[in-house]
């Protein structure tokens, strides 16, 4: 998929499609935010949450927390 963030070049990154409860069955937490709940799997919602990964976060917002 590719991504952008204000005026920098898009980028190409990793997509997965999951289940809500991904991060309870993996027994994982989110280092910051959170991470899905059954809400947003309704098909009346859209863009609830978006998670990034680590690297992504650091390299791309320079791990601001407010992001």
């Amino acid at each position: 998929m590719g991504l952008t963030y204000g005026a920098e070049h898009p980028r190409l990154t990793s997509a997965v499609v999951t289940i809500p409860n991904l991060f309870d069955i993996l027994e994982v937490h989110a280092f910051l935010g959170r991470t899905f709940v059954p809400e947003d799997a309704s098909r009346d919602t859209t863009n609830v949450c978006r998670l990034l990964s680590y690297p992504l976060w650091q390299d791309l917002f320079h791990g601001d927390p407010g992001v």
